[in-house]
Order: C-alpha cells, then sequence, then structure tokens
C-alpha cells in the first residue's frame, strides 16, 4: 500500500516561526502545523498536533511566538525518499528553508 511507511523531514537549520512556511514545523520535540489564520491581534495561529490544542511554545505574547525558532517540515513517502531525484528535490526545498544549503535531516538524525 502505497504510503504505508511515511517519513518527517526537517530542515537542518532553524527559522523563526514567522519566516517559516505554512505547515508543519518542530518545535523542541513538539510537532504542531502553522496555519495561514491570523488571531485577532494579528498573531501567528498554530496548533499542537498530538493534542489539537494552540501551540504557544514558551511564548507569552505573540511577538514573542513569531521570534520562536522552529525547523520546517515535509511529510514523504519513506520508499520515495530512497529514491535520489526525489531526495535531491527535498533537500533543494528544504535547503531553500533553512538558507544554508545543508538540506535535510531525517527525525531522529543530527543535523
Amino acid at each position: 500500500m502505497e504510503g504505508e511507511n511515511m517519513a518527517l523531514l526537517y530542515a537542518a537549520e532553524e527559522v523563526s516561526l514567522a519566516d517559516c512556511p505554512f505547515g508543519l514545523f518542530m518545535w523542541h520535540e513538539t510537532l504542531a502545523l502553522k496555519t495561514l489564520y491570523r488571531a485577532r491581534d494579528g498573531g501567528i495561529v498554530a496548533y499542537t498536533v498530538s493534542s489539537g490544542e494552540y501551540f504557544y511554545g514558551d511564548a507569552r505574547l505573540c511577538d514573542e511566538l513569531a521570534k520562536l525558532m522552529v525547523r520546517p517540515v515535509i511529510v514523504a513517502d519513506e520508499e520515495a525518499v530512497s529514491e535520489d531525484h526525489l531526495w535531491l528535490s527535498l533537500s533543494s526545498r528544504l535547503s531553500q528553508l533553512s538558507g544554508d544549503g545543508s538540506g535535510p535531516a531525517r527525525k531522529g538524525q543530527r543535523a
């Protein structure tokens, strides 16, 4: 069955939550989702994947939330990741996100 074994690939370098693209990201050991939406005060709206609660990290103010350093995440089929062309494509995409050309690291692997 296709998509049975999925891999989380995340940028080797952290970016601020404000600069992180919409979608999944890691903050320490927390997987979260940044949305397109904005709170009434203009703050970023993000959710913790495991609980569905709003994601705040350790921020107390929306300015602090925007400055949290996170790692963008891409979910890919584990079998496809082993194919060089897709791996290079993901490397290019994540290198653009991380800004340093270092490419992706697999979950559980040191960058």
